[in-house]
């Protein structure tokens, strides 16, 4: 008898234990997959700032949404099924469903996930209208720096289609303050009207310098602001375009024990090459990219002080950062295109 309880005991201690292992799994049944890897056992929080945020092995981490080619959650059976319909090569079956979820969805991460969803859902469709009036709707309650990372790229189908969403998207730009959003809708004028090359002369004179700033316009294909949260006093400077006042309180953060010091050296230099600080803004820059390399701002320096370089002429340190930054998986698709046009822009010959 005695034997006996000590073998109950021993099974409920087995037992125990192997909750305590496989619970955590079993609570962790979603999945993805990244750069067509598949990624199971994961949980999935939501979108914030154009990626995909989730859980693995008890580490938060982040993955550009454009790298994400189909999802599935365990307790959204209607959000699968329209994950299973794109990725089957039917969108029109997809569109319906993300649609039913964006309006059954309270706001938060997996509605701005769904929103997503049905954004790059019309625009795999070359449903350019569609694509576009869900974009900014989607802007207009939603000023996270994903929106710059999201601009669809189907193409108009016509002249008269393309003037009129040029229109409306110039007539929302009227109505916002919010650097994000400018940065955003200006980046889908440009793609709409065609005016690629335009877009990408912006560089040449120096978003960040005297010029550019004076004039207040920055250039759509900066490394992107980190989205505000309720006690980042600093990011909503730099979305004023307060820059100097950025700087100022950049020196006091960087002083504290423990603070953030990648992500204000960050902040610090966008608005040290947005007041033309070119040198300074390489300082700051760089040493996010030797100090915290694998960090979450490393990637957005590298390429933001690839382009400094390359604006000035430096091309081998330009083509550097650049090609390391490529394959950062925090950039973006939209990111990513742009270093490939500095890439393969031809080199001019130097007059000295």
């Amino acid at each position: 008898m005695k034997l006996h309880a000590r073998q109950l005991i021993a099974l409920a201690a087995v037992v125990a234990i192997a909750i305590s292992i496989f619970q955590p799994y079993s609570a962790q049944a979603d999945s993805a997959y990244i750069k067509k890897i598949q990624y199971p056992g994961i949980r999935i929080i939501g979108l914030e700032d154009g990626r995909l945020v989730y859980e693995l092995n008890g580490s938060e981490r982040r993955v550009s949404i454009s790298d994400v080619t189909r999802i599935q959650l365990e307790h959204h059976p209607a959000f699968n099924e329209a994950e299973q319909a794109l990725f089957d090569g039917d969108p029109a079956e997809s569109i319906d469903a993300y649609e039913k979820l964006v309006d059954e969805l309270k706001p938060g991460p997996m509605r701005t996930l769904v929103r997503a969803r049905l954004i790059q859902a019309h625009d795999r469709s070359g449903h350019f209208d569609q694509a576009l009036q869900q974009y900014l709707d989607m802007i207009e309650a939603d000023h996270g720096a994903h929106m710059m990372w999201l601009v669809p790229s189907a193409a108009p189908p016509n002249a008269t289609a393309q003037a009129d969403a040029v229109q409306r998207a110039q007539a929302r730009l009227s109505e916002t303050n919010d650097l994000i959003a400018r940065r955003a809708l200006e980046m889908l004028i440009a793609r709409v009207s065609g005016h690629e090359l335009h877009e990408a002369s912006r560089e040449t004179t120096a978003p960040g310098s005297a010029e550019s700033h004076e004039s207040g316009t920055v250039g759509p294909d900066a490394a992107p602001r980190v989205p505000v949260t309720d006690n980042d006093v600093v990011a909503r400077l730099l979305n004023a375009g307060q820059f100097e006042q950025v700087i100022e309180r950049t020196d006091v953060e960087l002083e504290k024990r423990n603070a953030p010091l990648s992500r204000h050296l960050y902040y610090r230099g966008l608005a040290e090459a947005e007041l033309g600080r070119d040198m300074d803004a390489l300082i700051s820059l760089m040493r996010v990219v030797v100090h915290f390399e694998r960090g979450p701002y490393a990637g957005f320096c590298m390429m933001r002080a690839g382009e400094i370089y390359h604006k000035r002429g430096a091309y081998d340190k330009a083509e550097r950062l650049l090609s390391a930054a490529r394959d950062r998986d925090e950039l973006s698709a939209h990111q990513r295109q742009r270093i490939d046009e500095l890439l393969d822009a031809d080199i001019p010959d130097s007059d000295e």
